[in-house]
């Protein structure tokens, strides 16, 4: 339908309105706030949209709050009145009496984390709600807690395992039981080749988080051991390995992350050497980068380039600021 694919040019979230008809109005509404259209343009999409579409319900719909309403109306609502909208649904979403998770997310958090882990389970959700000032919820870490003593087998890696995990709940402010995460982990093994050198699950992450642990609670055991992580990075960078520039470029999986380690183990320990592997380490995924048609300076990928976080340029900016 024409209008629709009109609509879908400046707010690309049409797909949804099969399954919520009523947010027609919220849409096109902000595609008007954001790029200024006619009034025209817009009561012509209005009606054409209103007619191609019926309501689709099992039952009485559930009233919108009154700034809810304000939002759908394509009225203003304050950053705080939002975040605050947002955390309730997310903490009216848990589901503290499962086993497998207690937020619903990606269903990586069943695949890569138990449903604990940073990148797609319990510890991330409570970090970012944490992090943004929002009031915590005792029951929901102690679900955290108690999960990560009941799984076996769990993974060390900082996005995906227990180094994560401990993370959270240090700046959660519950140090003791992120020590005993720490200790549950153990600072003897590093991780396995097999996991990488990465910030997600390898061991820049690891290093990373050995380094909090060390500077928070003074633990020289902790500052050895992330040396002994940073080892295997800088015996590939001294040996000029290639075998990972397979992986893609960015912070989460490329040689970014291991850049953040070397710049931040330059810092503690004050020896040069760290600094120039972190130098080497940025090196490895601005070679991958290129400079695309609108002048942006982008991860090559084969047939596209790549501007983001995990995979991309953003990733490898930010260890470039550093």
């Amino acid at each position: 339908m024409l209008a629709c694919l009109k609509l879908d040019m400046f707010v690309p979230l049409t797909a949804m309105l099969m399954r919520a008809p009523g947010k027609i109005r919220q849409l096109v509404r902000t595609a008007e706030r954001r790029y200024d259209l006619p009034e025209v343009f817009v009561r012509g999409l209005l009606e054409d949209l209103g007619q191609a579409t019926a309501p689709i319900s099992v039952g009485p719909p559930a009233q919108p709050t009154p700034l809810a309403r304000l939002y759908l109306e394509g009225g203003e609502v304050a950053l705080e009145d939002q975040k605050r909208l947002i955390a309730e649904g997310i903490k009216g979403s848990a589901t503290p009496e499962r086993a497998d998770r207690l937020y619903p997310g990606d269903i990586e958090q069943f695949l890569a984390c138990d449903g604990l882990g940073l990148a797609f389970g319990a510890a991330g959700v409570l970090l970012a709600l944490a992090e943004a000032g929002i009031e915590r919820v005792p029951e929901h870490e102690d679900w955290l807690l108690r999960r990560t003593a009941e799984v076996d087998g769990l993974g060390a890696g900082f996005y995906t395992g227990a180094h994560g995990i401990a993370y959270t709940l240090d700046r959660l402010g519950r140090h003791e039981d992120a020590l005993k995460v720490m200790e549950r982990i153990g600072t003897a093994t590093p991780a396995t080749a097999a996991e990488g050198f990465g910030l997600f699950r390898g061991l820049a992450g690891e290093g990373l988080n050995l380094l909090h642990f060390a500077r928070r609670t003074g633990d020289r055991d902790f500052g050895e051991a992330a040396l002994r992580a940073a080892e295997p990075i800088a015996s590939a960078l001294s040996e000029g390995s290639q075998g990972l520039d397979l992986a893609r470029a960015g912070l989460l999986h490329g040689w970014s992350g291991a850049c953040l380690l070397f710049l931040q183990l330059y810092e503690t320990t004050g020896e040069v050497m760290m600094a120039n592997f972190a130098k080497q380490a940025l090196e490895r995924d601005l070679d991958k980068c290129v400079v695309t048609k609108n002048g942006t300076f982008e991860v090559s990928d084969d047939w596209r380039t790549l501007p983001y976080l995990e995979f991309g340029s953003v990733g490898v900016g930010i260890a470039l600021e550093q």
